[in-house]
Protein backbone atom coordinates (compact mmCIF):
# COMPACT_ATOMS: atom_id res chain seq x y z
CA UNK A 1 0.00 0.00 0.00
CA UNK A 2 2.48 2.79 0.60
CA UNK A 3 4.13 2.24 -2.29
CA UNK A 4 4.21 5.08 -4.95
CA UNK A 5 2.67 3.31 -7.27
CA UNK A 6 -0.53 2.60 -5.18
CA UNK A 7 -1.08 6.11 -4.59
CA UNK A 8 -2.79 4.86 -1.14
CA UNK A 9 -5.40 2.96 -3.32
CA UNK A 10 -6.56 -0.36 -2.06
CA UNK A 11 -8.59 -0.97 -4.69
CA UNK A 12 -5.46 -0.35 -7.24
CA UNK A 13 -3.35 -3.42 -5.41
CA UNK A 14 -6.04 -5.53 -4.91
CA UNK A 15 -6.04 -5.40 -9.31
CA UNK A 16 -2.41 -5.62 -9.25
CA UNK A 17 -2.33 -8.51 -6.64
CA UNK A 18 -5.48 -10.38 -8.60
CA UNK A 19 -3.55 -9.46 -12.08
CA UNK A 20 -0.49 -11.45 -10.64
CA UNK A 21 -2.47 -14.40 -9.37
CA UNK A 22 -4.16 -15.08 -12.82
CA UNK A 23 -0.73 -14.78 -14.12
CA UNK A 24 1.23 -17.46 -11.45
CA UNK A 25 -2.74 -19.64 -12.35
CA UNK A 26 -2.02 -19.50 -16.22
CA UNK A 27 1.85 -20.74 -15.62
CA UNK A 28 1.07 -23.08 -13.11
CA UNK A 29 -1.48 -24.94 -15.29
CA UNK A 30 1.53 -24.52 -18.16
CA UNK A 31 3.89 -26.81 -16.57
CA UNK A 32 1.10 -28.92 -15.81
CA UNK A 33 0.38 -29.57 -18.56
CA UNK A 34 4.26 -29.60 -19.96
CA UNK A 35 4.28 -32.27 -17.49
CA UNK A 36 1.79 -34.89 -18.43
CA UNK A 37 2.99 -34.22 -22.21
CA UNK A 38 6.79 -35.12 -20.80
CA UNK A 39 5.49 -37.87 -18.95
CA UNK A 40 3.57 -39.73 -21.78
CA UNK A 41 7.18 -38.88 -23.96
CA UNK A 42 9.18 -41.83 -21.23
CA UNK A 43 7.75 -44.39 -22.56
CA UNK A 44 9.31 -43.46 -26.09
CA UNK A 45 12.20 -42.35 -25.29
CA UNK A 46 13.02 -45.44 -23.11
CA UNK A 47 12.00 -47.45 -26.48
CA UNK A 48 14.05 -45.40 -28.38
CA UNK A 49 17.18 -46.01 -26.15
CA UNK A 50 16.61 -49.96 -26.16
CA UNK A 51 17.06 -49.82 -29.71
CA UNK A 52 20.03 -47.90 -29.90
CA UNK A 53 22.06 -50.02 -26.97
CA UNK A 54 20.79 -53.10 -29.33
CA UNK A 55 22.37 -51.46 -32.48
CA UNK A 56 25.67 -50.71 -30.36
CA UNK A 57 25.49 -54.53 -29.79
CA UNK A 58 25.45 -55.94 -32.95
CA UNK A 59 27.71 -52.86 -34.16
CA UNK A 60 30.22 -54.58 -31.45
CA UNK A 61 29.71 -58.02 -32.77
CA UNK A 62 30.23 -57.33 -36.21
CA UNK A 63 33.36 -55.59 -35.91
CA UNK A 64 34.81 -58.44 -34.06
CA UNK A 65 33.75 -60.85 -37.15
Amino acid sequence: MERPENDNNASKVIKKLDEDHGKYRFMGLNLIQKKRRLKRQIPDIKESLNIINLMKIKLVRTDDI
